[in-house]
């Protein structure tokens, strides 16, 4: 069985930083919502959050002469979430929706990997200027 070979070093070089830090911030966000959830209507809230940007991740705006899948609006619902639930629900509502369509997708594991520490980083830094 052959084994798949690395990616180039000047990709590692930018991947594993911001999917290191970017998926540590995810799992602190993650852990800071499921330590003190809060009330159930913010767990009903954050989960209608998070079905609502999966779906909007799993079907994007067609936009003509935009990118070739369209325009996602997930973000939209991880910016509501920031508004109202606080940096940590909306960090695991910004990183969790993508992440999941992107494995479902079959998308590169690098890419799914990137995207989600990329994501994991703009919640964390969104929610400490919030």
């Amino acid at each position: 069985m052959r084994g798949r070979a690395l990616p180039p070093a000047r990709l590692l070089a930018v991947v594993a930083p911001v999917s290191l830090v970017g998926v540590a911030a995810y799992f602190a966000a993650a852990f800071s919502f499921a330590r003190d959830p809060g009330s159930t209507t913010t767990v009903v809230g954050v989960g209608a959050f998070l079905v609502a940007s999966t779906l909007a991740e799993r079907f994007p705006v067609p936009v003509e002469g935009a990118d070739a899948y369209g325009v996602s609006l997930g973000f939209v619902f991880a910016v509501a979430a920031l508004v109202l639930f606080g940096w940590g629900p909306a960090t695991f509502v910004y990183v969790t929706a993508p992440a999941a369509v992107q494995l479902v997708d079959r998308r590169p594991f690098i890419r799914t990997l990137f995207n989600a520490g990329l994501y994991g980083l703009c919640g964390t830094i969104a929610g400490l200027a919030l």
